[in-house]
């Protein structure tokens, strides 16, 4: 019967590669759904908007970084989503082709 070779050995000073995999931190990553509910900078926004009656519901006097809340409505992350905008009047409150 031939021999039954021992196992190798791992020397005690090298180490492990690390794992430098970024799959994790993808699927974390919430994805954009046509009905969810997302939030919109005002200075994203003014960028997008070029109705007069929307830009005023966006005083002067709040930062830029002051969140809207929108909800999808359609499109895709290539090119551009269509939001509905809860700040905007009634008639008016639809936004298109705003990149994410």
């Amino acid at each position: 019967l031939p021999k039954k070779k021992a196992p190798k050995k791992v020397s005690s000073g090298k180490k492990a590669p690390v794992n430098t995999s970024r799959a994790k931190k993808a699927a974390s990553k919430e994805r954009a759904k046509i009905g969810k509910r997302v939030a919109i900078t005002r200075g994203n926004l003014i960028q997008v908007t070029s109705d007069l009656e929307q830009r005023a519901c966006m005083p002067d006097s709040w930062s830029n970084k002051a969140l809207f809340y929108a909800t999808l409505i359609s499109g895709n992350s290539t090119k551009g989503w269509n939001l509905s905008v809860d700040l905007f009047p009634t008639g008016k409150k639809n936004i298109s082709s705003v990149r994410g």
